[in-house]
């Protein structure tokens, strides 16, 4: 774990109460706590600060990280504009960082939407899978269903007990999620159906207990995101 960053300037409360405002709104924000640090060490350099951020003081501190990569530049002003916007609701004196600081990036296709279809698909190409058993190809297929129907992340899914699988009310226990919290994921009938046939297969290759993976690779062997991952490519 990261250790949380003490912030110095005359500033430093406002910042520490920014960064617990991020948690509670579900953020992890121990990075951007880090980035928001080095903003806080810019300002304990200048004289005369009377707890507001002036224009000066982003040009400023814009002109010191200019070396710096695309990416991480743009991090740390990002991290600046949101506490500015955050200091300026408490004092309407205080600017806020424009937006022209902020480098331009070209836009990221961040998802694909995939179709019941290609789902289906998906799915059915796990036979063409090189032979390690029907266990694997069963395995893989039930995998790439379960993640559909749920939402859950590729960890998240291959993290699963068999005491995470609650049958009688067909829930998923997910440990440690996004944000490190914890949830229940309701499983569809169909879904059930799926998980049922999976646990058939599974029995011949895996032990029973609890602690046992849902998802194995080898025998009694947990598949890994990575293994997962490779083997969709």
């Amino acid at each position: 774990m990261r250790r949380q960053p003490t912030f110095e300037s005359s500033l430093a409360s406002r910042m520490e109460q920014f960064v617990v405002h991020k948690r509670m709104q579900g953020f992890e924000y121990t990075a951007s706590a880090i980035s928001l640090k080095y903003f806080d060490r810019f300002l304990c350099e200048i004289d005369g600060l009377d707890g507001r951020l002036r224009d000066e003081y982003f040009m400023d501190y814009y002109e010191t990280i200019r070396p710096l990569s695309t990416n991480t530049h743009r991090y740390r002003l990002g991290v600046v504009h949101q506490f500015s916007l955050y200091l300026n609701a408490y004092c309407s004196e205080s600017r806020v960082m424009p937006l022209r600081f902020l480098p331009r990036l070209p836009p990221q296709i961040r998802f694909y939407r995939i179709s019941v279809k290609e789902v289906f698909g998906l799915m059915q190409a796990t036979e063409n899978l090189p032979s390690k058993g029907i266990h694997r190809r069963a395995c893989i297929r039930f995998l790439i269903g379960l993640i559909y129907t749920t939402g859950l992340r590729i960890s998240e899914a291959t993290s699963l007990n068999l005491g995470d699988v609650d049958l009688k009310r067909n829930t998923l226990f997910i440990h440690h999620g996004k944000f490190g919290k914890d949830r229940l994921i309701m499983i569809s009938p169909s879904t059930r159906n799926a998980l049922d046939e999976w646990l058939r297969i599974r029995q011949e290759y895996a032990g029973s207990g609890k602690n046992g993976p849902l998802f194995v690779s080898t025998r009694n062997n947990r598949l890994t995101p990575a293994q997962a991952r490779y083997t969709f490519r």
